[in-house]
C-alpha cells in the first residue's frame, strides 16, 4: 500500500462528534440572543467565526451542507454570519449560535471531539465546532470544500441536538456518536424520523414560549453567501 494512502487512512479514524460539557470556564463565547419572532419556526444558525477557521469556499460548502440536511427532514434553515462577542440581533426564527474554533479546549477532556452543545443550558444551546478536529477525523489531503462540507454536518449534528436535547445519539448516519470520514463525506444520510420528530417538537416549544420581536429588527447578521 503506497505511504501516502496507509497515511490518509490511518488518520481517517472514527472521532466522537459531541461530549456533554459542564466546563463553561472553557466555552467562554458564547453569544447573547435576542428575541425572535413568532411565525414559523426557521431555524437561524448564528456562525461566528472568529479565527477564520474555514476559507470562503469552505465557508459557502458549510452553508450549502447545513441548507441540505435540514431541507432533507423539510425544516427551512439559514445561516448568518454573526460578530464575535456582540449580541445577535432578533431575527424570524429559531437561533442557534454556533461557535467555530480551530482548537478544542484543554480543559474540556482528552479525548478530541469535533463538536458539542452544552446539555444543561436553556434550549437551544449555543453549539461549537473545533475544526482541526475536523480536519484532523478527515485525514491527509483534504480540500477547502471538503472541510466546509464536513464542518456543516458537524454544524447540522450539533443544532439538532440543541433544538431536541433529549433525544439520544442514533446508531449510524448523521446522528451516531462518532463520525468517520466516510461519515462526514460520503452519503448524507438524514436523522431518522423519530428524531425529526423531536426536532419539530423542540421547534414548536420554542415559538410558543419565546416573546415576539419587533416588526423592524436592526443590525441582522449577514448571509454568508451574500
Amino acid at each position: 500500500m503506497p505511504l501516502a494512502l496507509a497515511s490518509v487512512l490511518l488518520a481517517a479514524s472514527a472521532a466522537a462528534i459531541d461530549i456533554d460539557a459542564t466546563d463553561r470556564t472553557a466555552l467562554d463565547d458564547a453569544p447573547l440572543v435576542a428575541p425572535f419572532g413568532a411565525r414559523s419556526p426557521q431555524v437561524i444558525v448564528a456562525w461566528i467565526d472568529s479565527e477564520a477557521s474555514l476559507s470562503e469556499t469552505g465557508a459557502a460548502a458549510m452553508v450549502e451542507e447545513v441548507d441540505a440536511v435540514f431541507r432533507s427532514i423539510g425544516i427551512r434553515a439559514e445561516v448568518l454570519r454573526a460578530a464575535p462577542g456582540e449580541p445577535i440581533d432578533a431575527v424570524d426564527g429559531i437561533v442557534v449560535p454556533v461557535v467555530a474554533r480551530q482548537r478544542q479546549p484543554r480543559s474540556l477532556r482528552s479525548d478530541h471531539v469535533m463538536g458539542l452543545v452544552l446539555r444543561d443550558h436553556v434550549a437551544p444551546s449555543p453549539a461549537w465546532v473545533f475544526v482541526d478536529n475536523v480536519r484532523a477525523t478527515l485525514g491527509g489531503g483534504t480540500t477547502a470544500r471538503q472541510l466546509g462540507l464536513a464542518v456543516g454536518r458537524v454544524v447540522a449534528h450539533e443544532v439538532i441536538h440543541a433544538l431536541a436535547p433529549g433525544h439520544p445519539h442514533a446508531s449510524r448516519g448523521l446522528m451516531a456518536p462518532a463520525l468517520d470520514r466516510l461519515g462526514l463525506l460520503g452519503r448524507r444520510r438524514p436523522p431518522d424520523p423519530e428524531c425529526v420528530r423531536a426536532v419539530l417538537a423542540g421547534l414548536v416549544a420554542l415559538s410558543a414560549v419565546r416573546p415576539a420581536a419587533s416588526p423592524e429588527p436592526a443590525g441582522l447578521a449577514r448571509n454568508l453567501l451574500r
